[in-house]
C-alpha cells in the first residue's frame, strides 16, 4: 500500500450489513490513498470476518468498553496525517467529494475541517444539515453552529496533541472532542456533504443522556460558572422540549392529521 493521504477508523459491532456499505463507498473513492481501519467491538454476526479481510491495519475483535474506547483504539493504528471517523452503515458520498475537502483542508493549513452532511433518515428520505454559522468557541460549544462529527477531518498531531477522546462521555465523547479542538484552533469550512450519515445511534435512542453529557462538556471545558452555567442548563432544557414537541407531531403524523409530507421533512 502506498503512503496513505488519509486513515479512516470504523467502529462495527453486530452489524455486517452496514460494515458492507461503509467498505464499499471507501473502495469507491478516487484520486487518493485511504488507510481503512476497520475496529470490532466482539461480533457474532460476521462483522469480525469481514473486518480482518478489509482492515489494513490488523485490529483484534474485541470488546472495548464503549463507543470512544474503539474509536480511540483504531487512531491508534493510524499512520496518515489527517484522521477521519466513520462507523459502520454511514457512508463516504461520491467518489471525489473527499478528496476535494481534503484538498480543501491541506490549502487553509487548518488543523481540523468540516461541511454539512447528509442523513439518511428513517423516513427512506434524505436531508442534508445546515453547517452555517460562527466558527467561534461560543457558537459551536451552544450546537449554533452544527459540527457533524462524521464528517470531520483531523490533523492526526492535532488529535493526539489533544489527548484524543475522553471516555468520561458514554455518547457526547464526539462533542467533547469538537469543543476542544473549537478551543485550540479554528477550522476551515466546505459547503457540500462527504458523507451519508445513518440515523438511528445512540445519540438518537437516548438523547437526554447526549444533551445533559453536552451541558456538562461545555461546562467544563468552557469553565462555566454561575449565569453562564444556567444559560447552558437551559439549552438543555430547551433541546428536551423541542425534543417533547417533536414526538407529539410524529404521532400526529402517524394518524394522518397534518399531510402526506412528513413535517421532519419540510424544513
Amino acid at each position: 500500500m502506498s503512503e496513505a493521504d488519509i486513515s479512516i477508523v470504523t467502529l462495527v459491532l453486530n452489524d455486517i450489513k452496514g460494515l458492507k456499505l461503509t467498505i464499499e463507498s471507501i473502495q469507491r473513492q478516487i484520486g487518493i490513498v485511504i488507510e481503512h481501519i476497520i475496529v470490532d467491538g466482539g461480533s457474532l454476526d460476521g462483522s469480525q470476518i469481514l473486518a480482518d479481510q478489509y482492515s489494513d491495519v490488523p485490529v483484534e475483535s474485541k470488546f472495548d468498553g464503549g463507543i470512544y474506547q474503539g474509536m480511540q483504539r483504531g487512531a491508534s493504528k493510524a499512520n496518515a496525517p489527517i484522521i477521519m471517523f466513520v462507523n459502520s452503515g454511514d457512508q463516504i458520498e461520491g467518489e471525489v467529494f473527499l478528496k476535494t475537502a481534503l484538498e480543501h483542508l491541506l490549502d487553509s493549513k487548518s488543523k481540523w475541517g468540516f461541511g454539512p452532511i447528509l442523513e439518511s433518515t428513517s423516513r427512506a428520505t434524505l436531508r442534508e444539515t445546515n453547517s452555517d454559522g460562527e466558527l467561534t468557541v461560543a457558537a459551536i460549544s451552544k450546537r449554533k453552529t452544527y459540527i457533524p462529527f462524521p464528517v470531520l477531518l483531523i490533523n492526526r498531531n492535532e488529535f493526539e496533541l489533544l489527548g484524543g477522546f475522553s471516555f468520561k462521555y458514554r455518547i457526547a465523547g464526539d462533542f467533547d472532542l469538537i469543543v476542544r479542538l473549537a478551543q485550540n484552533s479554528v477550522p476551515t469550512r466546505w459547503n457540500y456533504p462527504i458523507v451519508r450519515f445513518a440515523s438511528g445511534g445512540i445519540s438518537y435512542t437516548k438523547p437526554i443522556i447526549a444533551w445533559r453529557e453536552e451541558h456538562i462538556i461545555r461546562k467544563e471545558n468552557l469553565q462555566l460558572t454561575g449565569s453562564a452555567a444556567l444559560m447552558s442548563y437551559l439549552i438543555f432544557l430547551k433541546r428536551i422540549v423541542r425534543w417533547e414537541i417533536g414526538k407529539f407531531l410524529d404521532s400526529i403524523q402517524r394518524a394522518g392529521l397534518i399531510g402526506q409530507k412528513h413535517w421532519r421533512d419540510r424544513y
